[in-house]
């Protein structure tokens, strides 16, 4: 199933995580964007916000295939979700 437009909307997809399998790369992104993302090179990236003022959702973190551990998504959760 494509939800790429889901992506477009933060205040609803707050995470999302993208198996680049040509690449073998995990890819974490973060919802809830209410500022601009000037990296254009981005997946997800676009320069409209939707009507509430809400912009895509936008890449926190890059984990190569080979660097996944059992313990990696409790390090990510440390570094990036506690206390929300």
């Amino acid at each position: 199933m494509d939800s790429r437009d889901f992506a477009k909307d933060s205040v609803f997809c707050r995470y999302a995580y993208v198996l680049d399998m040509d690449n073998e790369i995990l890819e974490i992104y973060e919802g809830f964007q209410k500022e601009y993302n000037r990296n254009t090179e981005e997946r997800f990236h676009s320069s409209e916000s939707d009507k509430n003022g809400y912009f895509p959702i936008k890449l926190i973190e890059k984990i190569k295939f080979e660097d996944l551990t059992l313990n990696t998504m409790d390090e990510l959760e440390k570094k990036h979700y506690e206390g929300q």
